[in-house]
């Protein structure tokens, strides 16, 4: 069984303030996009074998080992509650890595859902969204993958009257990241002006003027180039 795991793009992102468990509560609106990642899982039902996950990765953008993948920590994950068979993964990325557009989240939450069809766990919503919390915060948005609000870590979700569908969205990828941590450790949490629920709402053409992302400030100084893209 094949899907394919989309990516998502930050309408704007407030770092408020962080959290006595080391994390950053945010507001931030996660926009889904067409740019996608292809994965296939097949159970191999080789009862001698179970509870192996042979995952096969391809693209330049992946890096890293595949059992630190996300897709291997969900079959883990769900290998952890029920008997799960051998099973082959086989995963194409074309959504670059480090580039803050959610693809390894989705393809582990899309990696949960695959497993739930190919085996027929018949789990609930509620079931796979508290699964895919565990592997990441903003996982279980990719289960629900429509305009959402986002509070607290990322993980909480509140919904937004919002459609793009009108306009084209261009994404650069340029020839450089910078980690999450990193880029948090440089930030100083602040309570915006307006909040973005207010922005949001405004018209697109008037966004250039009052959507902010925090993070733009730190990344630009230390890649100015970005600024120019």
């Amino acid at each position: 069984m094949m899907t394919f795991p989309n990516a998502k793009i930050n309408l704007g992102l407030h770092i408020i303030n962080r959290r006595n468990d080391g994390y950053h509560n945010i507001d931030t609106v996660f926009y889904p996009v067409d740019w996608c990642d292809s994965l296939e899982i097949i159970d191999t039902n080789h009862k001698e074998s179970r509870g192996s996950f042979n995952l096969v990765v391809k693209g330049a953008s992946f890096y890293g080992q595949s059992h630190n993948n996300l897709c291997h920590k969900a079959y883990t994950l769900l290998k952890s509650k029920f008997d799960l068979p051998a099973m082959d993964c086989f995963l194409q990325k074309d959504i670059p890595s480090g580039a803050g557009l959610g693809g390894g989240s989705s393809d582990a939450t899309n990696t949960l859902l695959l497993i739930n069809k190919v085996e027929g766990l018949k789990l609930s919503q509620e079931q796979l969204s508290s699964f895919a919390a565990e592997l990441g915060s903003d996982c279980s948005f990719f289960l629900l993958n429509k305009p959402l609000r986002a509070a607290e870590k990322g993980s909480t979700f509140y919904p937004v009257e919002l459609s793009l569908s009108a306009y084209y969205i261009v994404i650069v990828m340029p020839p450089f990241t910078m980690s999450t941590s990193e880029a948090y450790s440089l930030i100083k949490p602040v309570t915006p002006d307006i909040p973005l629920e207010s922005v949001i709402m405004l018209p697109v053409a008037n966004w250039k003027y009052a959507l902010k992302n925090d993070f733009e400030e730190v990344v630009f100084r230390k890649y100015p180039a970005l600024k120019t893209i």
